[in-house]
């Protein structure tokens, strides 16, 4: 496979060689939804694209700045995604497998041949791709909602570290049709590419559009562990807008109940600036010296990929940006060099 090496918009290290800087972009192309992940000493994410070679193209990074382009997650001949989606491939991400058997796997929405927006799975032995079996793993069967066009979007993995359970989160896409827009969580099965019998009925809702900032959308969620509690990152407003922002919500079990943190943490409001609209997050800790986690430790930074608008304007491409995420002593999470993102050189999270 061939692979093409692309520059953020600066790098430099400090002369004792331990601090990488970045400016925003990371991306400086339409690159929105960002779904990241690290994997032994690489971060790598994927995207929101397609083109005659594929669907979702994935970078790897061994430092956030330098990213090389490891071709698209889906091709349309071996990964079977051309015999059940036709459009509207959104939202990838990629998670271990929660079978811990070294494999991987991509959720995602897509557009069925019913005309349908639903959820999207398949499996590769490596996070770089290629993935193959794809195939639809939910679909919103309520048929009024359905008769409004409201499918189901922006799905993400969790799984419990305790018991191992793994479960599918995701939005019901109520602003389709003047509803809600629940985030909802189901069990899935072991290896993650089914849901488990009685999931089709038993889902939980987490969190919807009930704050102002918010207006008639929540989604993109991301679930972070941390402590005792888990913290859902999602997005709030119209992605198509200045006003598009990332908010947290907190709860000690995916059941709940969930407790908002309030206002966003990272939005531009009506301050213009070089990026706005800035959403649908991952949040990911740093690679730390040793290439993986002591049991029992946390870092004191993460780090926050999403895209934003390119200027103050919510029709612009959105690009690929990174911003610093850290805990208060009040437990909740704010971002290290302040609310809107950062236009200026920062030195990349660090464990």
């Amino acid at each position: 496979m061939m692979r093409t090496v692309l520059l953020g918009l600066a790098l430099g290290v400090s002369s004792g060689g331990a601090t990488t800087m970045f400016m925003n972009p990371l991306i400086p192309s339409d690159a929105p939804d960002p779904g990241c992940l690290v994997v032994d000493t690489k971060y790598i994410c994927t995207h929101t694209f397609e083109n005659d070679a594929g669907v979702f193209p994935i970078y790897s990074s061994s430092d956030m700045v330098e990213w090389t382009y490891e071709g698209p997650a889906l091709d349309y001949y071996t990964s079977n995604i051309t015999s059940w989606a036709i459009d509207d491939h959104w939202a990838p991400e990629i998670h271990p497998s929660p079978a811990n058997d070294g494999t991987y796997l991509l959720y995602h929405t897509a557009l069925t041949k019913d005309n349908k927006l639903c959820l999207g799975v398949a499996h590769s032995d490596s996070a770089t791709g290629p993935f193959s079996d794809s195939h639809e793993l939910l679909c919103n069967n309520d048929a009024a909602q359905v008769a409004k066009g409201i499918g189901f979007i922006d799905c993400t993995l969790f799984v419990n570290q305790t018991t191992g359970t793994p479960y599918l989160v995701w939005k019901i896409d109520g602003n389709a049709g003047g509803e809600h827009t629940p985030i909802m969580a189901a069990e899935l099965t072991a290896d993650g590419m089914a849901l488990v019998n009685g999931a089709e009925t038993d889902r939980i809702e987490l969190i919807r559009n009930d704050l102002s900032w918010e207006s008639i959308c929540t989604e993109g969620p991301w679930i972070v562990s941390r402590g005792e509690y888990l913290y859902l990152f999602y997005s709030g407003n119209m992605y198509d807008t200045v006003h598009y922002s990332v908010g947290v919500a907190r709860a000690t079990s995916i059941s709940g109940p969930w407790e908002k943190k309030g206002d966003p943490i990272l939005t531009v409001g009506d301050n213009s600036t070089g990026f706005s609209g800035p959403g649908h997050c991952s949040v990911i800790e740093p690679i730390n010296d040793a290439g993986s986690n002591a049991d029992g430790d946390y870092p004191s930074e993460y780090a926050m990929v999403y895209h934003a608008h390119v200027g103050y304007d919510g029709s612009s491409a959105r690009n690929m940006l990174l911003d610093t995420m850290v805990f208060g002593n009040d437990g909740w999470p704010f971002m290290r060099d302040g609310t809107h993102p950062t236009e200026t050189t920062e030195a990349v999270p660090a464990y």
